[in-house]
Order: C-alpha cells, then structure tokens, then sequence
C-alpha cells in the first residue's frame, strides 16, 4: 500500500509537468492569442508597410478618365491637376502680310528714263539737260530707297507713278536756268552748242513723261504684256 502511493507522488510531478507544457504551447491557443503571442516585426519593416497601405488603398480606389486638351488625349489619374496646361484652340493672328508689307523694298522706275536721257539729252547732244535729267533721278532713286517718296499704289514695289513726272518738269524748267552758269563754269563741258531741234524734242519726250505720269497711263505694262 505505501509502496503504490509512493509511486503515485513520483508521478504526480511529471504528469504537472507535462500539463503545463502541453498547455502553454501556442498551436493549443486560439488564433488571436497566437498572433499575439508572435514577436513584433522590426520598426522599419512596420513604417514601410503603414506608409504603402494608404498608396495601394489611393491606386485601388483612383480612376481614370480621359480630358480632351485641344485636338490631343491627356489622361489623368483621380482628379485633373489644377495647374494642368490648358491648349487655346484659337492661334495668334498672323503678322506676315504686314512684315512682308513694311519689309518690301522699294525702287525708282521711270517709263520714260530711256527717252529722256539717250533720245532728248545725248540724241540732241545736250550735255546740260542730260546732266540735270540724270542728277535728280540719282536723286530720286536716293530717296525711294530711303523710303522719303511715296511707293505706287498699285505695285508697292516701285515708286509712284507722279515721281518722274516731277522729275520731267524740274529737268525741263532747270535746264534752259542752268546753262549759262554750268558753262561758265566748265565751258568745254557744258559749252557745246545743242542741235537745233533738242528743244523741241525735249518738250515732247518730257511733256510724254509728264502726262502719263500724273495721269498714271501705263503704257509700259501694255508693251511687257
């Protein structure tokens, strides 16, 4: 009889002992309490899995749509920037035609330059009206492309029609004033008697001159044509 209850005082602690062990083993606890009893992750880990939560929780619940900016598809994630660059339809107007307008160069032309210096200055062998005649056109010429004369209205290009025409009068006004003193003083240069009929063909090239240019006849164009 002392014998069995000395036995079962022996095996009394073991059977406390793996009881104890058997209890506090975590597959035995329920699921939260195993989580819990689990070691924490390490800080680093924790902040990196907070910050990407609300990351993939904004990508899950953004959507994107499609705002036309002009004539091209700009797509935008969630709401479109406020400070997105926003296309004009409408282009700036264009400054071409009055560049081109204020950048046209302007040149002297004369229809009756030819007539006026070969035929009645050097054809009637006037040295003084060739002379005058050909100064004021150098003249002229000077001040179209200095733009002080005004261009033609129908072809900006040139000078105006009524520019020559000037320069016919003052050429045949000025020529019979000049003589006397041109030849005092250069008389083998301007001292050479004219033909008789310089005069004459003089007036009638340059009243040609004249008339077509204040009546703005350009029978010039009709020949090129």
């Amino acid at each position: 009889m002392r014998s069995s209850y000395s036995v079962l005082l022996l095996l009394l602690p073991l059977s406390l002992s793996a009881l104890t062990v058997s209890a506090f083993q975590p597959s035995k606890f329920p699921l939260s309490l195993n989580r819990a009893l689990e070691p924490l992750p390490p800080l680093a880990s924790a902040s990196a899995s907070a910050s990407a939560t609300p990351t993939t929780r904004w990508t899950a619940a953004t959507t994107t749509d499609t705002r036309s900016r002009g004539n091209h598809g700009v797509l935008y994630a969630g709401r479109s920037p406020k400070n997105a660059p926003v296309e004009k339809s409408g282009a700036a107007p264009s400054t071409d035609a009055s560049n081109a307008t204020g950048n046209t160069k302007v040149i002297y032309k004369d229809d009756c330059f030819g007539l006026m210096s070969f035929l009645a200055g050097i054809g009637t062998r006037d040295p003084v009206f060739t002379g005058i005649f050909c100064l004021l056109s150098l003249l002229a010429d000077v001040g179209t492309r200095q733009r002080w004369l005004p261009a033609d209205y129908k072809n900006p290009e040139i000078v105006s029609r009524k520019v020559p025409a000037v320069i016919a009068i003052l050429t045949l006004v000025l020529t019979p004033v000049l003589v006397e003193p041109l030849t005092s003083v250069d008389a083998s240069l301007f001292g050479a008697e004219p033909d008789p009929i310089a005069r004459p063909v003089q007036l009638v090239i340059g009243g040609f001159s004249i008339v077509t240019g204040l009546l703005d006849i350009r029978w010039r164009d009709r020949f090129n044509a």
